[in-house]
């Protein structure tokens, strides 16, 4: 087995894909940025809150400005930029609301040992949350979008106005943007018969893998072909998961002479929402929170 992470350039890329005796060609648009101003809203963090969370199997319940120090130190790290901390606290937070509260003390990855940095952005924002109409909105995030975010409804299937694709260009210069990973024909189909349960005996092997639809972007794949059976993108992913693509952004090949698949991905995770990675580049560019959060939750309004 090989793996390769590469960080391509954020040009145009055309990609020749050679199936037996047929040749498709597979061009990836150049993408061009644009400047978006948002009006920041006057909101002061609040004091004397409590979150109550479970983590690694255990229940945290704590001052609001520790625990959400714990989880973006989680999340991110101290390395991230301040105004990238913030929106992922102000995200988190927003996210525990949505998901009921100290109520249901959902589940949030965290670290014990939390850094002067993280803890002081958690404190600048405590209690700052987002709302959509009124509502706490389903605030997810992930670590690098594929070059745009991906909609809701094509990998949730719910139609949410505030998760719907954005540009996330900036992501396309960070590290891990695009993975390459490589395997033999006889590793690919034990993988593929282990987690979707389909047997690819006796079928072409240059036949295994065909995408059948891609979202409007022609970026993250909706449906593809495995073998004879129609696989939903993302239960393809879930399925074969970071050991071969690390989102529904990916584009394979099989080559004959050596006998092998080549699986190349863009982005990491399921790419809606908050680029963790593109909060980080934005805010390197002077964008604040407040920005970042209503470029990647469009609709949304900051409030405490």
């Amino acid at each position: 087995t090989t793996t390769t992470t590469t960080t391509p350039k954020p040009t145009t890329t055309t990609t020749k894909t050679t199936t037996a005796a047929k040749t498709t060609k597979t061009t990836t648009a150049k993408t061009t940025t644009k400047t978006t101003t948002f009006k920041n809203t006057n909101v002061s963090p609040q004091s004397g809150l409590t979150m109550r969370i479970t983590s690694n199997g255990k229940i945290i319940e704590a001052p609001a400005e520790r625990v959400l120090g714990m989880i973006i130190e989680a999340e991110m790290g101290g390395g991230y930029e301040t105004e990238a901390l913030k929106a992922q606290a102000v995200a988190a937070y927003t996210f525990y609301l949505y998901s009921g509260g100290a109520a249901k003390a959902p589940s949030f990855p965290t670290k014990q040992k939390v850094s002067s940095k993280c803890q002081a952005a958690a404190k600048a924002v405590v209690g700052i949350k987002m709302q959509y109409k009124g509502k706490n909105p389903y605030t997810c995030y992930y670590a690098i979008s594929a070059g745009k975010t991906a909609n809701n409804s094509d990998v949730n299937v719910a139609s949410l106005p505030y998760l719907v694709s954005v540009d996330c260009s900036v992501d396309q210069s960070v590290k891990g943007f695009e993975t390459v990973k490589k395997y033999t024909s006889a590793e690919v189909k034990k993988k593929i018969k282990n987690s979707l349960g389909i047997d690819l005996s006796g079928v072409d092997k240059a036949s295994w893998f065909k995408v059948t639809k891609r979202d409007a972007n022609d970026l993250y794949v909706k449906t593809l072909n495995v073998g004879s059976k129609s696989v939903k993108g993302t239960r393809f992913w879930t399925a074969l998961r970071y050991n071969y693509i690390r989102s529904t952004a990916f584009w394979i090949t099989y080559d004959a002479a050596s006998d092998t698949f080549t699986f190349r991905s863009r982005g990491y995770g399921h790419c809606v929402g908050m680029s963790q990675t593109g909060a980080n580049q934005y805010a390197k560019k002077g964008n604040n929170y407040q920005w970042i959060l209503k470029h990647f939750y469009p609709g949304v309004t900051i409030t405490s």
